[in-house]
């Protein structure tokens, strides 16, 4: 969710309070400022899962009490890069359509595809007819992506990144 927020408020809100007519005034284009904003962004999901993996693994080193407990660092930093570019992708999906529809109904379309996907994959194997919407999610897509538990689907996890990408890209060029 803190994706979703941030990314839907970063220029939209700034637009609206007219805070962003100072920033456009300068010598940087209105491409170069929503590329900073979004590396900023991108940076701020880095550190937190950077610190996500070293929890995880710190967690499975110094409290795994059973064999197979313990979680390698590779195992945590995937887990880490899953987790954030399953956050970005919502927060992109918000960024793309704040310039259009403003932050309040950017973050709330976001948000109903971030949990509306959720569900459709998550209620599949009860409801068949959820089976066709629920492979476009990104929950379907990165389904295999399961490194604390020994299996990574990396190429889901790509497609996904790929996604949040093109939607940031997106952004950009709507701003």
């Amino acid at each position: 969710l803190w994706s979703i927020l941030a990314l839907s408020s970063t220029l939209a809100s700034e637009a609206r309070r007219g805070s962003l007519d100072l920033t456009v005034a300068t010598p940087h284009s209105r491409r170069a400022i929503a590329i900073e904003k979004i590396a900023g962004h991108v940076v701020a999901v880095a550190i937190t899962m950077a610190i996500l993996g070293v929890t995880a693994w710190f967690a499975g080193t110094a409290l795994g009490t059973l064999p197979g407990d313990e979680i390698s660092p590779a195992a945590a930093l995937s887990f880490a890069v899953g987790l954030g570019v399953r956050g970005l992708v919502a927060g992109a999906i918000a960024f793309a359509l704040a310039p259009l529809l403003g932050r309040g109904a950017a973050a709330g379309i976001a948000g109903a595809v971030l949990v509306g996907g959720y569900v459709l994959y998550s209620y599949q194997p009860v409801v068949p007819a959820f089976g066709s919407a629920a492979g476009l999610t990104w929950w379907s897509w990165t389904a295999g992506h399961l490194p604390l538990a020994g299996t990574a689907s990396w190429p889901g996890i790509a497609f996904t990144a790929a996604i949040a990408v093109a939607l940031l890209g997106l952004g950009v060029e709507v701003f």
